[in-house]
């Protein structure tokens, strides 16, 4: 997930690449057993996949062509973007940024430009622009293969800011700690809520995921209520897994104030479930506000009435806080997004895939719980949102192969194939990437940030778009 922004294997020497992928050195193993070793992996692990960081000499015909185009018609705007995206190929960004912004000035709607104009933002350190442009995904029709790869990158992106901004926290508490001083001098504001994933003291394993979806529910139907603000399920999640802490220690009264003043809320929700003989739901929770925690009353229910008694709580919790919602917002909050309990177990198990950085066997359990009910929207939107970034998500390499291997444009097709070489170093650097692509599953220390964004004070990212779409 941390991992560096662009590794490109043409930045080491034959025996460096030999040393990365297979510990040889020429201490080791002979030079020769170790080409054999090379060859073989690169013929037999991706012989299919395509290699898009390539020279221009390969794209030579097509670049003449593109640019005989546009001196013909300098408003060709497909032209444009062609040639864009093959100076992004090449690492030409600052040709491919000139080409694709011209490009979206003659056509903003088409999102193969959009696409890779956010892709060449990435590179040139502007991710704010390109979240922009990746937001633009819910107009994209549902038939172009490049709304979830817009869906996918703009999590992707969103993800990455939000976990730096994470780290960055925990490194200005720890300077100001090392001064004698405090992060929070004074205790957030209350108007900042953080839920945490719901505790559970049962021994099915089947159940365990469901405290995970009800928090989510809980926030999205706190959410409802104008003057609060909800801290974001996956971000309080990344602080929790930063500082190794399951969110019943995180909402320990030892160290509760200290994990709201790292995520900025004055209220936080935590507690924990069980489901008893008799298929029983049972939830016990607690507000914990002005460093002082509130037991809320024990909620219990069958367990397919699972989501009434999650609404019940909510009202409590806003009860709790001295908050009484209007009618048009207890209307949004009594929506019920699902009441198959298959269904909303799937769901759970998604997040925690999602969570987990796993966003290929996250999608898989959002489509189940889509086969188990089909309206259940929001099982829908996360069903693409992963598809996306398990397709979209990780390096400039993986982002530009998607894209091809979802439309693979003919005229975009080097004439006569990369060179040797190049082909070589693409296939080493595609390998290579596989321990750095998402769906590992595997958090990794960041030992270095991206585009130097670790400072502090990062700005929160962009709230995600809520447009319908085309269908």
């Amino acid at each position: 997930m941390r991992a560096t922004w662009l590794f490109r294997s043409a930045h080491l020497c034959p025996n460096q690449i030999l040393k990365r992928m297979f510990g040889c050195s020429r201490f080791t193993l002979s030079w020769t057993l170790c080409v054999v070793l090379l060859v073989g992996f690169v013929a037999g692990g991706c012989a299919t996949q395509p290699r898009l960081l390539q020279d221009e000499a390969d794209y030579a015909d097509t670049i003449a062509r593109l640019e005989e185009q546009i001196a013909l018609n300098p408003n060709d705007a497909d032209a444009l973007r062609d040639l864009g995206i093959i100076n992004l190929r090449t690492s030409n960004y600052g040709q491919a940024s000139d080409r694709l912004e011209a490009a979206f000035s003659r056509d903003p709607d088409d999102p193969k430009t959009l696409y890779h104009l956010g892709l060449t933002n990435e590179v040139l350190g502007k991710r704010e622009t390109a979240l922009r442009l990746y937001a633009e995904y819910p107009e994209v029709s549902r038939l172009s293969p490049y709304r979830k790869l817009m869906a996918g990158r703009y999590v992707w992106v969103v993800r990455q800011i939000r976990e730096q901004e994470v780290q960055a926290r925990l490194a200005e508490e720890a300077r100001l700690q090392a001064q004698g001083s405090e992060l929070c001098s004074t205790p957030p504001a209350t108007d900042q809520v953080a839920v945490y994933p719901l505790d559970y003291q049962g021994d099915e394993s089947r159940y365990a995921p469901l405290g995970r979806g009800m928090a989510e529910l809980i926030s999205i139907d706190l959410s409802q209520v104008e003057g609060l603000e909800l801290v974001e399920r996956a971000r309080l999640q990344d602080l929790l897994d930063e500082m190794r802490l399951s969110a019943s220690e995180g909402f320990d009264p030892a160290t509760a104030p200290r994990m709201g003043c790292l995520v900025g809320a004055g209220r936080l929700v935590g507690g924990v479930y069980n489901v008893l003989p008799g298929d029983n739901l049972r939830l016990d929770a607690a507000l914990w506000e002005n460093e002082q925690r509130n037991d809320l009353d024990p909620q219990s229910d069958g367990l397919s009435r699972f989501m009434a008694l999650e609404k019940r709580l909510v009202f409590d919790v806003l009860a709790r806080m001295g908050i009484e919602p209007t009618p048009e917002e207890r209307q949004r909050i009594e929506r019920i997004p699902t009441q198959n309990l298959q269904a909303f177990l799937a769901y759970s198990r998604g997040l925690e895939s999602e969570d987990a950085g796993v966003f290929g066997e996250a999608a898989t359990y959002y489509r189940q719980a889509t086969i188990h009910d089909p309206n259940f929207r929001l099982a829908q939107d996360k069903a693409e949102e992963n598809e996306g970034m398990a397709l979209a998500g990780g390096t400039l390499n993986t982002a530009l192969t998607s894209a091809f291997q979802a439309d693979p444009t003919p005229g975009l097709v080097p004439a006569f194939g990369a060179s040797p070489m190049t082909n070589l170093l693409n296939n080493l650097n595609t390998n290579l990437e596989a321990g750095l692509l998402p769906g590992t599953g595997q958090r990794r220390p960041a030992d270095a940030c991206l585009e130097g964004a670790c400072a502090v004070g990062l700005p929160d990212p962009p709230d995600p778009p809520t447009r319908s779409g085309n269908q």
